[in-house]
């Protein structure tokens, strides 16, 4: 994963590149937002069975639909005769209706704190007109809604056959990390290795429920699980990480709002801007699977690959 992140930027070197890599990437997402669409809630049978996911289990499309809905959001600021405006209605509104359907607060949580970043962005320079800024500020409002409103609209995900997820809690990967902690601080346990840690350094309220037979192979989410795993070393490196992103990010936005001219360029900036704080806020609490871990990281670096333009 992290030879991928760092060769994308090293093969996309040409502005026709990452533009086109861009573009494939998002209608490949927008299609499988609609093929979801179309199997699950319109019913579609499309030559495979119900209960199969192009991404895996049932609240990773909400994270899925929630990527592509902070990256989309930008692309409404383009003319509409743009072919990205067009892109982003796309994306935005298959977004929208996948994350209603799958209704998993987290995801909504994410939308919300992205799209309020976006609107301080968006009054911080000036530069986006009423409707973007109007947009974005609805997508604040419905994001505080559906969070209230999981339990009461949870009807609508199981009646088009969403399926609960059982991870271990905070607390529960938390009890294993102290144990971990007090035995291998430095190199943890080794990687793939939390479901043996689960059977041995489990809480024992544990067994006085339902899941005292089930063994977790992840904790509460990536992160969290890769430094259980990894120990003190791993934790560095993810801490060094998430500052190399982050910090690049904001100084690829602050370039191309504040120092730059507008147009598509700076748009998919933003966007991707967006996308990697959103990937990054799944990985921290999010037990995220191989295909959204490995789309995550390809955001990343077509994040990357397009600041190297500037």
């Amino acid at each position: 994963a992290l030879l991928l992140f760092a060769l994308i930027p090293s093969v996309y070197h040409k502005p026709e590149y990452v533009v086109r890599s861009v573009t494939i990437f998002a209608a490949g997402a927008f299609i499988a937002l609609v093929v979801m669409l179309l199997r699950h809630v319109v019913g579609l049978p499309l030559g495979f069975a119900k209960t199969f996911s192009l991404v895996g289990s049932w609240n990773a499309y909400g994270f899925f639909a929630g990527t592509m809905l902070v990256f989309a959001l930008p692309l409404l600021s383009l003319p509409k005769s743009s072919f990205f405006w067009k892109l982003g209605v796309g994306i935005a509104l298959a977004a929208v209706a996948v994350a209603v359907v799958v209704n998993y607060s987290l995801v909504w949580i994410g939308i919300g704190v992205m799209a309020l970043i976006l609107l301080a962005l968006y009054f911080s320079s000036g530069k986006r007109g009423a409707s973007a800024v109007t947009l974005t500020f609805l997508l604040v409002i419905a994001s505080v809604l559906f969070f209230l409103l999981e339990s009461p609209l949870g009807s609508i995900s199981g009646a088009v056959g969403g399926t609960p997820e059982v991870a271990p809690s905070w607390q529960g990967t938390g009890a294993i990390a102290e144990r971990m902690v007090a035995e291998e601080p430095f190199v943890g346990i080794g990687l793939n290795n939390f479901g043996l840690a689960w059977e041995k350094y489990r809480p024992a309220s544990i067994s006085d429920t339902a899941f005292w037979r089930a063994r977790f192979e992840g904790g509460v989410a990536l992160f969290p699980t890769l430094a259980l795993e990894g120990g003190l070393v791993t934790l560095i490196a993810i801490l060094a990480f998430l500052v190399f992103v982050v910090g690049r990010s904001i100084r690829d936005v602050i370039r191309a709002v504040y120092l730059e001219g507008g147009g598509w360029e700076e748009s998919l900036t933003i966007g991707l801007f967006a996308a990697s704080l959103f990937t990054l806020f799944e990985w921290m609490f999010y037990p995220s699977n191989t295909f959204l871990f490995f789309f995550g990281v390809i955001v990343l670096g077509l994040s990357t690959a397009l600041s190297e333009l500037h």
